[in-house]
């Protein structure tokens, strides 16, 4: 007599369909703490407080701007500055003096003062050329002046502050605005001339009597900047206060 094979169910918990709702309903579940963590924190979340008006209707100016609120500042005017050209004095360029930026090749600057626009040799008043920032100074009398590998703008020597350096290198600085009264000992720096130049001067306008004193000298040399020199120019060297 032959055997029936009986065939044996799997329990219900182990079927694919019971398996897939179990992990539907955890995913579900999940879903449902995280959306109930939101609402809650949400709820939580303080309302903003607004200001309410008068009820006879008037503003209350001290609702809206606090006591010890100060206005904003002022923007300050932007600096008039001139790059190279050719300017009309007076009418493209007040007089005064400048702050120099130099921005040619090799860092240098050249300058002219002009007695008018005529293009000749005699209508220079007075040129000036230097190396690094600097200053120089317009005149009333001045018709027309150049400006060339340079920005310039006013400098007002008036309300400036003195900052003095260790070390000084090309460039034409103010004396008790860039640099202290005293004795410096003078190094060459120019490598391809090997010669330093120095002027004291009594202004920056660029004529022969604006010099006190100048030099060009090898090695090393002293400079004794005096207090009532109006600035030092240096070109090819270096100056170091002397101890």
């Amino acid at each position: 007599m032959e055997e029936k094979k009986v065939k044996v169910k799997k329990p219900f918990y182990k079927r694919w369909w019971f398996i897939l709702i179990v992990v539907f309903v955890v995913i579900s579940a999940i879903g449902s703490a995280g959306g109930g963590d939101e609402k809650k924190l949400d709820s939580s979340t303080p309302s903003q407080e607004t200001s309410s008006l008068p009820n006879d209707g008037s503003s209350d100016a001290t609702s809206e701007t606090p006591a010890d609120s100060e206005p904003a500042p002022s923007a300050e005017p932007d600096i008039v500055k001139f790059s190279d050209g050719l300017y009309k004095v007076g009418s493209d360029i007040p007089s005064g003096l400048y702050r120099v930026d130099t921005d040619g090749l090799m860092n240098l600057a050249y300058f002219e003062r002009l007695k008018d626009s005529n293009m000749n040799f005699d209508s220079i008043i007075s040129n000036i050329t230097f190396n690094n920032d600097g200053y120089v100074r317009i005149l009333d009398t001045d018709a027309f002046f150049k400006v060339q590998g340079a920005t310039i703008y006013p400098f007002d020597i008036d309300s400036a502050q003195p900052s003095f350096l260790d070390e000084y290198e090309d460039g034409i600085f103010l004396v008790g605005i860039d640099i202290a009264p005293g004795e410096y000992k003078v190094a060459v720096t120019d490598t391809l001339t090997g010669i330093g130049y120095l002027e004291r001067l009594n202004d920056v306008s660029g004529s022969f009597n604006s010099i006190i004193a100048n030099s060009a000298f090898e090695n090393q040399t002293y400079i004794t900047v005096d207090a009532s020199d109006f600035a030092i120019k240096v070109q090819g060297c270096k100056l170091t206060k002397s101890n």
